[in-house]
């Protein structure tokens, strides 16, 4: 009796210590509690972060201004059109003066006063409201009247050919020619006359100032259509100067 007895006690200590769990090592613990602050610590690290990168960001974004950049090279004398111009956006500088791009319809057609290339920055000192003849040419003042300019109004960038009229008219001999190109156009007051600023190269400039002085001048208006098709029958006067390619 006593043997069957202690048997049924053993089996149910058996049992119930089946279903006991096993404690962790003292040490793991240990080791989980001395891991668990660093964890916590190293995600509140890296949200405090986060939240200064997007904070960064944000700041930057709404503090960029857009301004004018160069989109092409430019040679200085060159007249700015649209496509020379780009925009891109910028953090605000004290030590650069800047173009915003709210004023790219204020800039056209002026013209630049150094070389500029692609990607930099415009700056109200590149920029110069009067003409600059390139290397090479001379700017030229025109005056006209009514009576010596093509009823078909002149624009600036048109191309032009002045003609000395009084060429002495011998048997089979030709007018001298001028051709060049426009640069601007303005009004003398209280008279009737007009001044053609016009571009052409030095070394004609000087004969061409010769020819104004005496009076005795025409203008005619080329096609300025590269697409049209040529007149024909016509050819070159001898002493013709070919319309300058590099206006500003």
């Amino acid at each position: 009796m006593s043997a069957t007895t202690n048997r049924s006690l053993g089996g149910t200590e058996g049992a119930v210590g089946a279903r006991r769990p096993l404690a962790p090592p003292p040490d793991a613990a240990a080791g989980r509690q001395r891991r668990r602050p660093l964890v916590i610590g190293l995600g509140v690290a890296l949200t405090a972060l986060g939240a200064l990168g997007a904070a960064y960001l944000a700041t930057t974004t709404t503090h960029a201004q857009a301004v004018l950049v160069v989109a092409r090279p430019l040679t200085a004398g060159d007249a700015l059109s649209a496509a020379d111009l780009a925009v891109a956006y910028v953090n605000p500088d004290p030590n650069l003066r800047t173009v915003p791009a709210s004023r790219k319809e204020e800039v056209l057609n002026q013209h630049v006063a150094v070389s500029l290339l692609p990607g930099q920055v415009l700056t109200p000192e590149t920029l110069t409201a009067g003409f600059l003849p390139k290397p090479g040419y001379a700017l030229v003042g025109v005056p006209l009247t009514a009576l010596q300019v093509p009823a078909q109004p002149i624009s600036p960038g048109e191309t032009i050919e002045i003609v000395d009229t009084d060429t002495p008219g011998a048997s089979g001999s030709k007018a001298t020619t001028f051709r060049v190109r426009v640069v601007s156009i303005r009004s003398v007051p209280d008279t009737d006359k007009t001044v053609i600023d016009v571009l052409v190269p030095d070394t004609d400039a000087a004969s061409l100032v010769s020819v104004i002085a005496g009076g005795h001048l025409g203008v005619a208006l080329l096609n300025n259509d590269p697409q049209a098709p040529a007149a024909s029958g016509g050819s070159p006067a001898p002493g013709a100067t070919p319309a300058p390619s590099e206006a500003g």
